[in-house]
C-alpha cells in the first residue's frame, strides 16, 4: 500500500465512484493518486478498470501493466486482485476468472470479489456460471446481499440466457435496492440495462422510457457520459427511425465532451446503420470507417469487429460480395480472438449468406450451422439466426423436409426469446419458400403478409420490399395477378432509388414474372420483361451471385415458355437444370425439369 496519505484518501474516494458506476470520476480521482505516489500499485491497477469502463484498452492494459510490475511488496490478496484486473485489461477472461475465483473462494463474504467473478464470467460468455455467482452473492446476510449491483449482475447473466422473466424481476430488484441506497448512477444504470430488454409485449415505448429516466437521473448529478449512454441507448432501439439522428448526434457531441471514445464509437455505428437502412449506402461507409478508427484509438477489439461487420452488410446489400465476404471473415476473426463468441456466431452466420448467393451451399450450410453450434455451446440455445439461414440452404439443396424442421425450430426459439424481430422475420420468409415450393401459396401468403406488417410498422423499408417481394410471388402463384402487382409495385417504392443488389435484383425478376402474367400475349411486355431478367443474369454473373443467376435464368426459361418460344425456353431450362444440379441447386434444378 501506498504510504502517502493523500494517494490513499484519493483511491478510497475513487473505488467508491467505480462501484457506483462513475468510471469518470474514478479516472480523474486515480490520476490525481498516481501524481501524488506513483508506485502506487493499487491506484494504477484500479485505473487500469476505469480505463477499461471507459473503453480505452490500450490504455487500460498500460495501467494494469504497471500495477502489475508495481505489486511485489503486496500481500497475496492485493496480488491477486491486481492479477485480476491485469487479465481482464488484456481481455484474457479465463485468467481473470481464476483469479477471482480464488479470491472470492478465500473470502466468500466479500461482495467485491464475487461481483468481479460475475462480471469476469459474463464477459467470458460465461452466462450460466456469471449467473451461479450473483445467486450465491444474492444468499449471503444483508445487509451485504442487500447490495443493488448483486441483483444487476444477475439480471445481466439472465438477459445474456433470454431468461426474461427472471432478468427483469432482478434488474427492478436492483433499481428498487439503488433507490433505498440512494445510489442514483445504478437506478440509472438498472435502467440503462432494460433498454432493448423489455419483454416483446412491451416494445418501444416502455425501452424509450427506461432510457428517458437514465437520462434525466444523469443529467441531474450533473453525469455527461452516462446521459450520453442513455441517449444512445434511446436511439439505438429505434434506429430504423430517421427521428433517432439528433439523439444519435446528441450523445456523439457529449461522448466528445467527456472523451469517451467507446462512446464515439457506438455512435459511428449507430448513424452508420441509420444510414443503410434508409438507403445512404456511401454515408453509412463513411461512418463505419471512422468507428473502425475510433476503436483502433482505444485497441477495442469488440467495436472494430462491429464496424467491419456492419460495412460488410452494406457491401452485401449493394452485390459486391468478394469485399463484403472479406469483412465478414475479418470481423469474425476478430470477435473470435477477443473471445466475443456471439459476435463470432454472427460473422459466421452473415459470411455463410454470402457463400450462399456466390453458389457454394456446402461452405454455406456448414457456416450456419457453426454459428448455430457455436450459440448452443455458449448462450445454451442454438442461434436462431443461423438455423434459419441453415433452413435456406437446405431449401436450396431440395431438402424440404429438413428445411421445415429447422425453420419451425428456429421460430420456436426466437418466439421464446427474442419476440417479433429479424430471426422471425427470416425464418417466417423462407418457411414462406418452403410452402410455395410444395405447391401451398395461400399458407406462403398468410405468412408473409404478417412479417410484412411488422417490418412497415417499424419503418424498415427494405426488409419490407423483400417481403413484399416473396409476397407477390405466392399471389402469383394462386393466379392474383393484380394483387402482385401492387406487392411488387409497394417494393419497389420502399426500396426507393436502389437498384443493385440481391433484392433490388431479386424484385426485377419478379417485375418480370408479374408483367408476362398480367401480359402473356404481348410481345413489348415478353420482350421488356425478358431484357430485364437478361440484365439481372449479366450483372448477377459480373458479380459471382450465382443463386441470383440462376434465378433469373429460370425466370428467362418460364417466361419464354409462357410466351409460346416452346424450343427455347426447354434449352435454357434443360441447360439450367444441368448447372444448378452440378453445384448442388437441387430446388432450382426441379424448378427447371417442370414444363
Amino acid at each position: 500500500m501506498s504510504s502517502n496519505a493523500e494517494a490513499l484518501r484519493l483511491y478510497a474516494q475513487a473505488v467508491e465512484k467505480l462501484r457506483n458506476f462513475d468510471a469518470l470520476g474514478a479516472r480523474d480521482l486515480l490520476e490525481q493518486a498516481i501524481r501524488a505516489d506513483p508506485q502506487y500499485a493499487m491506484a494504477h491497477s484500479a485505473l487500469a478498470e476505469a480505463w477499461l469502463t471507459l473503453g480505452y484498452d490500450n490504455r487500460a492494459a498500460k495501467e494494469a501493466k504497471r500495477g502489475y510490475e508495481s505489486s511485489g511488496a503486496l500481500n497475496r490478496e492485493q496480488k491477486l486482485l491486481i492479477d485480476g484486473r491485469y487479465h481482464e485489461a488484456s481481455h484474457q477472461w479465463d485468467e481473470a476468472i481464476k483469479a477471482y475465483r480464488v479470491l472470492f473462494d478465500f473470502y466468500p463474504d466479500n461482495v467485491e470479489y464475487g461481483l468481479r467473478l460475475a462480471r469476469s464470467q459474463w464477459e467470458g460468455a460465461k452466462y450460466d456460471d456469471s449467473s451461479g455467482t450473483a445467486q450465491v452473492l444474492a444468499k449471503l446476510p444483508p445487509p451485504t446481499s442487500n447490495d443493488p449491483r448483486i441483483a444487476l449482475a444477475l439480471a445481466k447473466a439472465e438477459f445474456s440466457l433470454g431468461n426474461l422473466a427472471l432478468a427483469q424481476k432482478s434488474v427492478a430488484s436492483a433499481a428498487e435496492q439503488a433507490k433505498q441506497n440512494g445510489a442514483v448512477l445504478i437506478v440509472a444504470e438498472a435502467n440503462l440495462l432494460q433498454v432493448g430488454n423489455s419483454s416483446p409485449s412491451h416494445g418501444l415505448a416502455v425501452d424509450q422510457a427506461h432510457a428517458d429516466e437514465a437520462y434525466r437521473i444523469c443529467e441531474s448529478v450533473g453525469d455527461l457520459d452516462c446521459a450520453a449512454w442513455a441517449l444512445y441507448r434511446k436511439a439505438f432501439v429505434d434506429d430504423n427511425n430517421a427521428a433517432s439522428r439528433p439523439q444519435y448526434e446528441q450523445a456523439l457531441q457529449l461522448f466528445t465532451r467527456t472523451g469517451d471514445l467507446r462512446g464515439v464509437a457506438n455512435v459511428q455505428i449507430g448513424l452508420g446503420r441509420l444510414s443503410w437502412l434508409h438507403g445512404r449506402d456511401n454515408e453509412a461507409r463513411r461512418s463505419f470507417v471512422q468507428a473502425q478508427a475510433t476503436c483502433e484509438k482505444i485497441d477495442d477489439q469488440s467495436c472494430r469487429w462491429k464496424a467491419i461487420l456492419h460495412e460488410g452488410n452494406v457491401f452485401a446489400e449493394a452485390g459486391n460480395m468478394p469485399e463484403a465476404g472479406e469483412r465478414f471473415q475479418r470481423a469474425m476473426v476478430i470477435a473470435q480472438k477477443a473471445g466475443e463468441s456471439g459476435g463470432a456466431a454472427w460473422a459466421m452466420a452473415n459470411l455463410g449468406e454470402v457463400r450462399q448467393l456466390q453458389g457454394d451451399l456446402t461452405q454455406a450450410l456448414t457456416l450456419f450451422q457453426n454459428s448455430a453450434e457455436i450459440n448452443r455451446q455458449h448462450f445454451g440455445k442454438p442461434g436462431a439466426l443461423g438455423m434459419a439461414y441453415a433452413g435456406s440452404a437446405l431449401l436450396d439443396q431440395g431438402r424440404l423436409d429438413d428445411a421445415r424442421h429447422i425453420l419451425e425450430e428456429s421460430l420456436a426459439i426466437a418466439h421464446t426469446y427474442m419476440g417479433e424481430g429479424r430471426d422471425i422475420g427470416n425464418a417466417t420468409m423462407t418457411l414462406a419458400r418452403v410452402d410455395l415450393a410444395e405447391q401451398r401459396p395461400a399458407e406462403a401468403e398468410s405468412k408473409l403478409r404478417t412479417i410484412v406488417a411488422y417490418r412497415e410498422s417499424i419503418d424498415d423499408k427494405q426488409t419490407a420490399a423483400a417481403y413484399n417481394d416473396f409476397l407477390a410471388l405466392a399471389l402469383l402463384a394462386q393466379g392474383k395477378v393484380t394483387e402482385a402487382q401492387t406487392a411488387t409495385a409497394h417494393a419497389r417504392q420502399l426500396l426507393g432509388a436502389k437498384r443493385d443488389g440481391p433484392w433490388p435484383l431479386h424484385l426485377t425478376i419478379t417485375e418480370a414474372r408479374v408483367a408476362v402474367a398480367s401480359s402473356p400475349h404481348d410481345a413489348h411486355v415478353v420482350a421488356r420483361a425478358l431484357a430485364s431478367v437478361r440484365s439481372v443474369m449479366a450483372q448477377a454473373h459480373k458479380t459471382g451471385m450465382m443463386k441470383l443467376e440462376f434465378e433469373a435464368r429460370v425466370a428467362e426459361g418460364e417466361i419464354e415458355m409462357q410466351s409460346g418460344a416452346l424450343t427455347a425456353g426447354r434449352a435454357h431450362l434443360a441447360s439450367l437444370g444441368r448447372d444448378a444440379k452440378a453445384k448442388g441447386f437441387e430446388l432450382i434444378a426441379r424448378e427447371a425439369s417442370r414444363d
